[in-house]
C-alpha cells in the first residue's frame, strides 16, 4: 500500500460546560501523519444512513496513529470525525492504522 496523503490529527479533549454537561473540545493544531485516504465506503449501509449529505471516509495511517473515537482529522479542507480504529499489525509491528470516519457537516475548522 502506498501512502501518499498527509492528514492532520486534532484529539478531542472533553471539558465541562459552564452548566456542568460534558462536551469535548479539539485544540490545534493537531499531528500530521502519512496517510492513504479512501474517500468512499466499505460498508453501503453506511453511505444509505447518511442519505449522500456527509461521505464515509476510510484513512490508513501508515505505523501506529493515537486516534480513537470522537477526535477529528482534517484532509483536502474537509474535517472528519472517527467512528472506528482497527490496527492492523504484523508479527512485530503496527503496519499500518485503518481509521472509520464519517464527514462533519459544520467544523469550526
Amino acid at each position: 500500500m502506498i501512502f501518499p496523503h498527509t492528514v492532520t490529527l486534532i484529539p478531542a479533549v472533553e471539558t465541562q460546560s459552564p452548566l456542568g454537561g460534558l462536551q469535548y473540545d479539539y485544540p490545534g493544531p493537531g499531528a500530521s501523519y502519512t496517510a492513504f485516504v479512501q474517500t468512499r465506503t466499505e460498508t453501503r449501509s453506511e453511505v444509505l444512513n447518511t442519505a449522500g449529505s456527509r461521505e464515509a471516509t476510510v484513512i490508513y495511517v501508515l505505523g501506529t496513529c493515537p486516534a480513537k473515537e470522537l477526535d477529528w482529522i482534517t484532509y483536502g479542507g474537509k474535517t472528519y470525525e472517527v467512528t472506528g480504529v482497527i490496527p492492523a499489525r504484523s508479527l512485530v509491528e503496527t503496519h499500518h492504522t485503518k481509521i472509520l470516519t464519517l464527514q462533519l457537516d459544520q467544523t469550526t475548522r
